[in-house]
C-alpha cells in the first residue's frame, strides 16, 4: 500500500472516531436532560398563602405512598423542589413541608396541616409494641417540624430549631409535645408500649420525658445533665 492511501486511511479513521465521540456527547446531555414522565407528573406549580397574605408560587411534587400499618390508611409527604420564597433546602433536594392520608373510609383527603407553611424535618410510625412485627397496628405517627425562623437567615430550614409532634395513624389530633429542642436525640415507646420517651437537648441541658400513646400528654420530666457549656 502507497503512502498517499495509507495516509487517507489515517484521515478516515480519525474522522470516524470525532463522529462518534460527537454522538456520545449528545446522547449524554440528552440523558442529562431526561426527566421521567412519571416525575413530570408529581410535580405542579400551586400558589402558597404567606402570613402576609402575598402569594408566591411554589413547584411541589408528591412523595411515596406508605401504609399506615394494620389499618386501611395511606400517607404521603408532599415536597416542594428546590429553593423558593420562605423556604430553604439547605443542600437537601426537597423539603416536606405537609402530609397527606388517604383511605377509602375517608370522604376526602386529610392534610396534616391547613396550610403549607411549615417544614416537616422527619416523620415515623411508632408500631403498638416496640419489637414492631409485620401484623402491629401504628398507634401514632411522630414529627419533628420547622415553624419559626430561629437563626433569623429569613428562610425556613433544616439548619432552623424544631418541634417533637405526634398524631394520630389518621393524621387528627396533631399535638406538640416538645418545643425547640436544639436536638432530639432518642425516641423509642416504653412501659409496655403504652408511653413515648424522648431524649433531647435544650437550653444547655439533656432532658428525659415521656408521654402517653394515648392522648399524648406529658407523664413525666427529668433532667438527665446539665451541659458544662451552652452553645
Amino acid at each position: 500500500m502507497n503512502e498517499p492511501n495509507r495516509f487517507f486511511q489515517v484521515i478516515n479513521r480519525i474522522n470516524s472516531l470525532f463522529i462518534i465521540i460527537f454522538f456520545v456527547i449528545i446522547a449524554v446531555v440528552a440523558i442529562a436532560n431526561f426527566e421521567p414522565p412519571f416525575r413530570r407528573h408529581r410535580g405542579i406549580d400551586v400558589k402558597n398563602a404567606s402570613e402576609q397574605d402575598k402569594s408566591e408560587k411554589i413547584n411541589f411534587s408528591y412523595g411515596h405512598i406508605g401504609q399506615i400499618r394494620g389499618l386501611p390508611i395511606q400517607m404521603l409527604s408532599v415536597k416542594i423542589e428546590g429553593k423558593g420564597g420562605k423556604f430553604s433546602s439547605g443542600g437537601y433536594k426537597d423539603i416536606s413541608f405537609n402530609v397527606l392520608f388517604l383511605s377509602k373510609e375517608f370522604k376526602e383527603a386529610r392534610w396534616l396541616f391547613p396550610n403549607n407553611n411549615f417544614i416537616i424535618s422527619s416523620f415515623a410510625q411508632i408500631p403498638e409494641k416496640d419489637d414492631c412485627q409485620e401484623q402491629d397496628m401504628t398507634r401514632a405517627v411522630f414529627y419533628e417540624v420547622v415553624k419559626k425562623d430561629t437563626n433569623g437567615d429569613g428562610k425556613l430550614s433544616e439548619d432552623d430549631l424544631k418541634v417533637a409532634a405526634l398524631s394520630k395513624p389518621d393524621g387528627t389530633g396533631y399535638v406538640e409535645i416538645v418545643s425547640d429542642p436544639r436536638r432530639i436525640i432518642e425516641y423509642k415507646s416504653v412501659n409496655q408500649d403504652t408511653e413515648l420517651a424522648v431524649l433531647f437537648e435544650r437550653d444547655g441541658k439533656i432532658l428525659y420525658q415521656t408521654f402517653s400513646l394515648e392522648n399524648f400528654s406529658k407523664t413525666s420530666e427529668r433532667i438527665v445533665t446539665e451541659l458544662s457549656g451552652k452553645p
